[in-house]
């Protein structure tokens, strides 16, 4: 049961953050899609925050990254695909946050998710490296957070 309300909870953020923003979701010439976001913790319930060890709270944010291979029906025909990722991740005066992804395998679904703290307008720059198979992808974004 948690581990459906925690796909659940994921899927709504991905697909959220895919309409709003068509720089979070990338298709790769290598056959992948990469999803990738980041939110305030308080949006996740107390129950699975708790299972996936992370805090909850207001000032703190978390980043998810999910990377499905393409089937033969593209974005409908999709698979859970593990990767590794390295992440560099720093304030607006260069300060780098020190995070660690961590992977969370549900079987038909694979998460890497980091939570770290933010402060109230922080603007963070995110530079990820995501390698799937043989090529790694840089995705690069900012994001302010708030957090009253």
């Amino acid at each position: 049961m948690i581990r459906k309300t925690l796909y659940s909870i994921l899927i709504v953020l991905l697909t959220f953050s895919v309409y709003a923003s068509e720089d979070r979701q990338m298709e790769t010439d290598d056959g992948y899609i990469i999803h990738y976001n980041t939110f305030n913790t308080n949006f996740l319930t107390a129950e699975v925050a708790h299972t996936y060890n992370i805090k909850r709270s207001k000032k703190r944010a978390m980043l998810n990254i999910s990377v499905r291979k393409i089937g033969k029906d593209k974005v409908a025909q999709t698979e859970a695909s593990t990767a590794v990722i390295k992440a560099k991740v720093t304030n607006f005066v260069g300060q780098q946050k020190n995070i660690e992804i961590r992977q969370i395998d549900e079987g038909s679904a694979i998460y890497y998710i980091a939570d770290f703290t933010i402060a109230n307008q922080e603007t963070i720059k995110f530079d990820l490296q995501v390698t799937p198979s043989d090529k790694t992808h840089t995705i690069k974004f900012e994001q302010q957070f708030f957090i009253d």
